[in-house]
């Protein structure tokens, strides 16, 4: 069902934040299923973006490589954070297939992570990246 996956996501990103020169929290996307390939033109067209629009697009393993690593330096807060960011990955890998990142815009990022639900829509999360 279309709310379990999203009540998964919701709880797997609960107080997490991504950070760069911004701190942003995350939401949920979920999308009608259109075709069996998510491509930059969909996400341009399904997140309201000009299609125009700058779009890089990564592996989940490439964004949240950085983000799941501890290092021994990490205090109680980065250690946190790591973990809730494994969480999401756990969530997304089993919940979702095909997920991939796309990253759209310049200096304003918005960063998809979506994959295809059990259903057949797209879900997934999005957040915000300030990069200058």
């Amino acid at each position: 069902m279309p709310g379990d996956i999203d009540n998964a996501l919701k709880e797997a990103t609960k107080g997490l934040l991504y950070t760069s020169e911004t701190d942003a929290p995350f939401e949920v996307v979920h999308w009608p299923a259109d075709g069996d390939v998510l491509d930059a033109k969909k996400v341009l067209q399904l997140s309201g973006h000009p299609l125009n629009e700058r779009v890089e697009r990564m592996s989940i393993d490439e964004f949240f490589e950085e983000l799941i690593k501890t290092r021994s330096w990490f205090g109680a807060e980065e250690k946190a954070a790591a973990k809730k960011y494994q969480q999401l990955l756990a969530v997304i890998q089993q919940q979702l297939t095909g997920a991939q990142v796309f990253r759209v815009g310049e200096i304003q990022i918005d960063i998809f992570i979506v994959g295809k639900t059990a259903q057949g829509d797209w879900a997934g999360v999005q957040t915000k990246a300030v990069e200058t």
